[in-house]
């Protein structure tokens, strides 16, 4: 797979999708979420795992763990044949892979023609696709890979039991700072949410980056967005518009630059860390790392925790 840089290219709010077939269905992953895709290998089981885990595979002495995709999607397990590959992704600061029966390519989208799925498609917060694309004659589901390994292993998901307990005291230190957390994830966009009200702030969720920069431009004056919010945490791949190009607009802005913005991401990688620097984005944070936000949310804002 040829490596590319499309997400960190601000300004373009475009992405690659690496299309795959499982099942007859049509899905698809962010290629910057991916490393390769290689030929079905044969794995090493592991003892009284999950039974969606295949078992264990060394890449050029990194150890892998490989995810039958149609046992998580279909409970099913994939028949073999040919054309069945092993996607290897990281994110999350996780080596894994995922089989899939078929390798179909990879098409270049616009964050517009991302559509949210229906409550029918995803019929509760914790669905595990994201995101719909028409390619062609075809509808291609993006699915949510974080969502489906935290079920497989809830050890590597995010939960606010990794709030540091002494990170929480005093609490009303909090209470005059308004944040704004741009996610399109449902499940983690309760869970910052609900992570950043009980350490104490005040917080204004929206869904995409289009709708973050709507709730930013609605302040004419620095002095009135610096009023409204304090701080902006945002993800990276999200409908509509990404958070580079949203970061990108903040800072290019003589009247919204001075806002502080906080990348809370699973795509942390050299690239995305250059991008950072660039665009001048104050702090980036990875989502396993959630134990750490409120902390770094309170250095960014000069808020002094006593029992720290």
């Amino acid at each position: 797979m040829a490596e590319t840089n499309i997400l960190l290219e601000a300004g373009n709010n475009q992405l690659e999708l690496l299309k795959f077939k499982v099942g007859g269905q049509y899905y698809a992953i962010n290629v910057a979420k991916t490393d390769e895709s290689i030929d079905y290998m044969e794995v090493t089981p592991v003892p009284l795992s999950r039974p969606e885990i295949k078992g264990i595979l060394a890449i050029r002495d990194t150890l892998v763990t490989v995810i039958d995709l149609k046992k998580v999607l279909f409970d099913e397990y994939t028949e073999i044949t040919p054309n069945t590959s092993i996607v290897l992704t990281n994110f999350n600061k996780l080596n894994l892979g995922f089989v899939v029966d078929e390798i179909v390519g990879i098409s270049r989208f616009s964050w517009l023609h991302i559509l949210k799925p229906e409550a029918t498609i995803s019929s509760t917060d914790e669905g595990i696709i994201t995101g719909l694309v028409k390619d062609e004659d075809r509808i291609v589901c993006i699915l949510d890979f974080e969502k489906i390994v935290s079920d497989i292993n809830p050890q590597c998901g995010l939960t606010s039991s990794d709030l540091d307990a002494s990170v929480m005291k005093n609490s009303n230190n909090r209470e005059d700072y308004s944040l704004l957390v741009a996610e399109d994830s449902k499940l983690l966009n309760k869970l910052i949410v609900k992570s950043l009200l009980d350490a104490g702030y005040q917080v204004k969720s929206v869904w995409n980056g289009s709708e973050a920069w709507d709730e930013i431009t609605a302040c004419e004056t620095r002095e009135e967005l610096l009023k409204k919010y304090q701080l902006l945490i945002t993800d990276i791949e999200m409908p509509v518009m990404d958070g580079i190009t949203l970061s990108r607009n903040i800072k290019k802005s003589d009247e919204y630059k001075s806002l502080p913005i906080c990348v809370f991401s699973s795509l942390v990688n050299e690239m995305l860390i250059n991008k950072v620097k660039e665009l001048e984005i104050d702090a980036m944070i990875t989502k396993p790392e959630i134990g750490k936000l409120v902390e770094k949310i309170d250095s960014m804002l000069g808020i002094s925790v006593s029992g720290k």
